[in-house]
């Protein structure tokens, strides 16, 4: 038995809390704790503000434990070289080639590990283990490998109980049991009122995946086409047949590369005659902007209630509608600038006249005072890149100390 989970993004009080309970009830029967992607980026600022927590819990609860923290930052050197050995390739056809300008440009690299380091922190002895950006299903997988697991059936039960009780009907935020057997591994929601079903339990093998047939890891590819989903009783569903096949070892770089600065402006529209002009009005803003500041900026209007979420994709763009919400969205290389740009946006937005109006201002109702929210930095993808790596353990240092 052991205990497995994610720290996803949340309030410290919130992520205290739960880690408590895990904590708690880990070392209160002797099982490993295992958590990865602190704090979900899992860089080592994230790292270390889980690692404390963890701390910080042992103390106010007089727990004793080994603790294991792995760290999962990459180096800009290492980037750089694998980049010029040819060893770094796009994750799939729509990402552009890596260059060195990308790798500079990004303020963190971190890499996906895989279940090497974990087991390698197992075999160390560690109690509880705390471990930067990684796989979801090496979290889950990495005990029961080390135990001498079938690979295929361990990483597929990951895939899976990652998401907890999302492969259930109805599907939620719960908990998820798994028992992994020789042949199989069965699912059971411990909450009464889930149960699963093969063709949910097989729905979720897909989920984030490129391609129905395969689950892509570090070490190679879990191959479901022959996987068999069964109903077990009324709740549980069995999963039998999942196959591991080995490819050359490869890891998922991620990094993030600073774009600019938001400021945003929530704009509430209820003429029907401007709605119904309101492409043709936020182009003329466009124009009228582009004439003020040349360059160095991004300005969009976001329009909930046509298109705002679907863009030019939207199947029905004609749809009745009486009220919309417009969001001017601005980014800029400085906080100061996209305020400045923002409000100038949304004071066109707000005065300029339209064909067919019979007031003199007040186009939009603005909720907010004052008006332009600054929201800060705005980052971006500059690598999703897998890299050729011969050492699985080699960009994972792991410190274990007694807590």
């Amino acid at each position: 038995y052991y205990l497995a989970t994610g720290t996803s993004i949340t309030s410290r009080t919130q992520l205290k809390k739960d880690l408590k309970s895990c904590i708690i009830a880990a070392t209160d029967n002797k099982i490993p704790f295992i958590t990865g992607s602190a704090f979900t980026a899992g860089s080592c600022e994230h790292l270390t503000i889980v690692a404390d927590l963890v701390k910080e819990i042992a103390a106010e609860n007089n727990i004793h434990f080994k603790l294991a923290v792995i760290s999962a930052d990459v180096d800009k050197e290492y980037a750089l070289a694998k980049l010029r050995n040819g060893k770094i390739k796009a994750v799939n056809k729509g990402i552009p080639d890596l260059r060195a300008k990308d790798i500079n440009n990004s303020v963190k690299i971190v890499a996906q590990m895989g279940v090497d380091p974990f087991i390698q922190a197992l075999e160390a002895g560690a109690d509880v283990i705390i471990a930067g950006r990684a796989c979801d299903t090496a979290v889950i997988a990495s005990y029961p490998i080390w135990k001498g697991a079938d690979w295929g059936l361990a990483l597929h039960m990951a895939k899976i109980a990652e998401c907890g009780a999302l492969c259930c009907v109805p599907g939620g935020s719960d908990m998820m049991f798994a028992y992994l057997r020789k042949d199989h591994f069965v699912l059971d929601p411990p909450a009464e009122y889930q149960r699963t079903l093969p063709m949910t339990v097989a729905a979720h093998t897909f989920y984030e995946q490129g391609t129905p047939s395969y689950i892509y890891e570090p070490d190679g590819f879990v191959d479901v086409t022959q996987s068999e989903f069964t109903a077990e009783s009324e709740r549980t569903v069995r999963v039998c047949n999942s196959r591991f096949k080995k490819t050359p070892y490869t890891l998922k770089l991620e990094g993030a590369a600073l774009q600019g600065y938001r400021t945003i402006s929530i704009c509430g529209v209820r003429d029907p005659i401007f709605i119904n002009i309101l492409d043709s009005h936020t182009d003329m803003i466009t124009d009228r902007i582009k004439q003020l500041y040349k360059n160095n900026y991004i300005l969009q209007f976001r329009k909930y209630g046509k298109n705002g979420v679907m863009g030019d994709l939207e199947p029905q763009p004609f749809l009745e509608r009486y009220e919309m919400c417009v969001i001017v969205d601005v980014v800029c290389s400085t906080q100061k600038k996209a305020d400045d740009i923002c409000k100038m946006a949304q004071a066109m937005m707000r005065h300029f006249p339209y064909p067919g109006r019979k007031a003199t201002a007040a186009n939009i109702a603005l909720p907010y005072s004052p008006s332009e929210i600054s929201c800060g930095p705005v980052y971006q993808w500059s690598i999703y890149h897998l890299a050729e790596e011969t050492d699985p353990l080699k960009l994972f240092p792991i410190h274990l100390e007694e807590v």
